[in-house]
């Protein structure tokens, strides 16, 4: 699949595009992204990894690797050097989405990096009632 593909998957919350974008040469991506339309993430995307999460259809190590990859731009312990993409937030609501985003990135940490199923309905209903 090509980077731009993969790169809109990924922005649909297709956390399982992720891995064959990392695949993928930066400079591919890179240009990928500055020849698509503006790379928007919108909440029904981030409900549709949350509810893979709650399902246990992906594991939190993947959904904290998507949250970083949407929130930074750029795939983190590549080899050779990035300039970070620019993702937008949906303006409507970008409050809650960057909130949602910044937590599940936190997934792993020591001390903020597990979720329960409370959790992540709270934080569902959080995008869809933004």
């Amino acid at each position: 699949m090509p980077s731009r593909e993969l790169l809109a998957a990924v922005l649909r919350g297709d956390v399982t595009a992720l891995k064959p974008l990392g695949h993928e040469p930066w400079a591919k991506v890179e240009l990928a992204a500055r020849s698509a339309e503006p790379l928007v993430l919108r909440p029904n995307a981030i409900v549709r990894v949350l509810a893979a999460l709650r399902e246990g259809t992906i594991a939190t190590d993947e959904a904290q690797a998507w949250a970083s990859f949407v929130r930074r731009g750029y795939l983190a312990g590549g080899l050779e050097p990035v300039h970070a993409i620019g993702i937008e937030y949906d303006r409507k609501n970008e409050d809650a989405i960057a909130d949602v985003v910044a937590r599940l990135d936190e997934l792993g940490d020591d001390i903020d990096g597990e979720i329960d199923s409370a959790e992540l309905r709270e934080l569902e209903m959080r995008l869809q009632s933004s």
